[in-house]
């Protein structure tokens, strides 16, 4: 059994990578079909928890990596694509709003180092 196993882990081919998630955990995690819009966000469940353990925001980490601190969207484009530079923009007001919105605590909100 295990050897028929190992074969087929060995012989299925990997799905492709992007940059995105499906809907289905998107919108409907843990959905009750009898409540409408009662699925969650797996995605903004994530940020929550990093924001509640104290993940320091994307710019620092882009510190770390010794890149560059992202003031605009073009302080993107070495490391993401043109075209989603192009929908981000088209969604979001700031640079700051993407990086740091999304990861970054709100005052007295952060553990202390």
């Amino acid at each position: 059994m295990i050897d028929e196993l190992v074969r087929g882990l060995i012989s299925t081919p990997m799905e492709t990578l992007d940059n995105f998630l499906t809907e289905e955990i998107t919108n409907h995690l843990f959905e009750d079909a009898t409540v409408p819009f009662s699925g969650l966000d797996l995605a903004a469940l994530n940020i929550q928890r990093g924001r509640e353990h104290g993940i320091r925001s994307y710019n620092e980490y882009r510190a770390v990596c010794n890149l560059k601190r992202a003031r605009t969207f073009q302080d993107l484009s070495r490391e993401i694509k043109p075209e989603l530079i192009d929908k981000l923009q088209r969604v979001r007001v700031t640079v700051l709003y993407y990086c740091v919105g999304a990861s970054e605590n709100l005052p007295g909100s952060k553990p202390r180092d």
